[in-house]
Parts: structure tokens; C-alpha cells; sequence
């Protein structure tokens, strides 16, 4: 059996094969003693700084709506080892739950990865990375919709910058950590449509218009074929929620990477935004769909800068496959390269794009 596989909604396909999805609450049994080691990210530093990790749900107290949330941070000592994620093609990312909190304030990331259709934990590799590197970073992890959901993909998309801020909620209410966060220093970094959410908290808006074009042919629209199997017209959809203003005056830096809907975005919002902005394009150029060239931005403004990593695809923002996970896929009928570079070479993307993006959060936080 071919199963389609849209770019970047691998979440997608995992049900089709029968596997979980990386949202799978594996979490909460200890990780085996042979799981696969992890690199630690280049933080300039031979120390490996021990991760802790643990889970939460978020309510919005407004709309009742329901995200999952994974907390990372450097942690001062061991806690006991948990992994979070992993299926028969994704590795999963090991953690210390309970590890003791370091003392402090720490400047955190409010982290978002993936697509209308991407399974949870796609970006927990990232986390942990910048965990290390002295971050203290809220992943959150909003619904992965199905086949038959396209009639919601627009109020997800706007819902996805309202799950930034509800995940800053969470953690400052958090009495264990309201005191232990810099709230002068709180970033939101965001991977395709993260990076939407990304930029709209940071003050950016789409432009209902030029958003209903995104499907016409030629267009720059995510996820298209989706949308028309579902009914789904951007030209007669209503796309009010959209519209909506999704500045969160707590974040101090934003950070989107291969966003998507770059293209839809009013320039001039992101020029006037009153924080600072950066786009990070992946892999070389014309190789990712028109709907994640963040190039369409550039130049928008002062307060937006671009940088490019063609060293690093959109593929290499998964996390590390299994051993079977290139043929498992290959089964599928899928000849996407998600797990076609060796272990070794997704490891050294991984800490690219992971020292690129505190690179970026250095010059801004410290």
C-alpha cells in the first residue's frame, strides 16, 4: 500500500502504518537501559549537563481547548531517566524526570515544531539541546488533525499562536518555576507552522488576501491537496480567526524557522512589531516547498533579520531514525528522505541548527 506523505506532516503517516504517534505518553515508564546515546548540543562546553524533563497539560481557560506540554531544563543532578517520544522510525529523547532544578533565573524558550498533521515531540531532540545549553524550554504540542479535519485547519493555524502563549501560562503559574524563569528573557521559536505561531506572538499578521491565494496553482499554500479533499476553499472559508491580533507583550524575541504562510504575512506587521525577529531558511535553495521559504520575509524590516542553514534540510529537524526506520518508510511507498542520511550525519545537522538557534538567542538574552 503507497501512503501519501505531504511534506512535512509525517505525523500523518504513523497511524497508517500502525505505529504511535510520537505523542505517545512513553514518557512515563523509565527508558531502557540500551537507548540509543544522544549527542550533547555544542554549547561550547565538554560537560554534559544532565536534562530534566516532565509533562503537563495546559486548559485554556477561555475556549477549554486542551495542549499537552513538555518542560525541559538544565538540571543541577540525575533525576530518574525517562524518554519522551520514539516509535519503530523516530528515536525517542531521554530525560531525567524529577531531576533537582537548578537555582536562578533562566531564560526560556517557548518552543512549538511541526504542522497541522505533525505528531508530538517532533522537536524534543531541540529541547533537550537547548536545555543544555542553559535554556529552560516549554515545548508545547496542539492536536494533530486527520484526514477528515481540514474544515478546522484555520482556526488550528491561529490556534497555534494562542497555544505559545497558554504554554507561558502554564509554566508561570507553575509555583515551582514562576521564580526560576527570567521573564525578561523569554523567547518563542517556532519550525514551520510553529514558525507561523512564531511570528504572529512577535506581532506579525497574515493577510486574509494574500491567504486565500495560497491554493491558487502556483501558489505558496501548505498542505493544499488536503484541503481540497476536505471541502475546503480558502477563497469562501471564513479566515476571521486569522485576522486576529496575536501579540503576546511577554515575548522578547522571536525565532521562526522554515515558517510557513511566510509568504501570507502583511511585511509591514513584522516590521512594526516591537521586538526583534529572526528568520532561519533550511536546506539549499528551491529545495523546500514555497509555502517554507522564510525569504519571503526578508527584508520586511530593521527589526527582522535572515539567516540560512543549506546544510540543514527540513528533514533534519525529525528526530534521529531507528535502524529500520528508512525501510520502514520505504514499505510505505514513500520516498521522502527522512531517515536518508546516516545516524552520524543527522547528528551534526541537529547541532547546526541547534547552535545556530542559540547563537541567535545569545546575542539577544545575554
Amino acid at each position: 500500500m503507497k501512503v501519501p506523505l505531504p511534506a512535512l506532516v509525517f505525523g500523518a503517516l504513523l497511524p497508517a502504518l500502525g505505529l504511535a504517534p510520537l505523542g505517545a505518553r512513553s514518557d512515563t515508564v523509565p527508558a531502557p537501559a540500551t537507548a540509543p546515546a544522544e549527542n550533547p548540543a555544542t554549547s561550547g562546553s565538554s560537560i554534559v549537563v544532565p536534562v530534566g524533563v516532565f509533562t503537563a497539560t495546559y486548559t485554556d481557560a477561555v475556549t477549554g481547548r486542551q495542549i499537552d506540554l513538555t518542560l525541559w531544563y538544565p538540571a543541577t543532578g540525575p533525576g530518574t531517566p525517562v524518554t519522551i517520544g520514539g516509535n519503530a522510525v523516530f528515536e525517542g529523547t531521554s530525560g531525567e524526570r524529577g531531576a533537582p532544578i537548578p537555582p536562578g533565573r533562566h531564560p526560556l524558550v517557548v518552543l512549538s515544531h511541526g504542522g497541522l498533521r505533525s505528531s508530538s515531540n517532533n522537536g524534543a531532540w531541540l529541547a533537550k539541546r537547548l536545555a543544555r545549553a542553559g535554556y529552560v524550554v516549554v515545548a508545547e504540542h496542539g492536536p494533530m488533525l486527520g484526514p477528515k479535519d481540514a474544515q478546522l485547519a484555520i482556526e488550528e493555524i491561529a490556534n497555534r499562536a494562542r497555544d505559545l502563549s497558554g504554554a507561558l501560562n502554564a509554566i508561570l503559574a507553575n509555583p515551582d518555576w514562576d521564580k526560576s524563569i527570567a521573564e525578561n528573557k523569554i523567547a518563542a521559536v517556532g519550525l514551520f507552522l510553529g514558525g507561523t505561531a512564531a511570528l504572529s506572538v512577535a506581532g506579525g499578521r497574515i493577510d486574509p488576501a494574500a491567504f486565500a491565494q495560497s491554493c491558487d496553482k502556483g501558489g505558496p499554500g501548505m498542505d493544499c491537496p488536503w484541503l481540497k479533499a476536505g471541502g475546503m476553499d480558502l477563497h469562501s472559508a471564513d479566515l476571521t480567526p486569522l485576522t486576529k491580533l496575536r501579540r503576546d507583550p511577554r515575548i522578547g524575541f522571536a525565532i521562526a524557522v522554515a515558517p510557513e504562510y511566510a509568504a501570507s504575512f502583511d511585511a509591514d506587521s513584522l516590521a512594526k512589531a516591537p521586538v526583534p525577529v529572526a528568520i532561519v531558511d533550511l536546506g539549499k535553495p528551491g529545495s523546500n516547498p514555497k509555502g517554507m521559504q522564510g525569504a519571503a520575509l526578508k527584508g520586511a524590516g530593521a527589526n527582522v533579520s535572515y539567516t540560512d542553514l543549506p546544510g540543514v534540510s527540513r528533514y533534519d529537524t525529525f528526530p534521529q531514525c531507528t535502524p529500520k526506520g528508512g525501510a520502514i518508510l520505504k514499505d510505505s511507498g514513500s520516498d521522502a528522505p527522512i531517515c536518508g542520511d546516516s545516524g552520524k550525519a543527522r547528528s551534526a545537522a541537529h547541532a547546526a541548527l541547534a547552535q545556530a538557534l542559540v547563537n541567535l538567542l545569545e546575542v539577544q538574552f545575554h
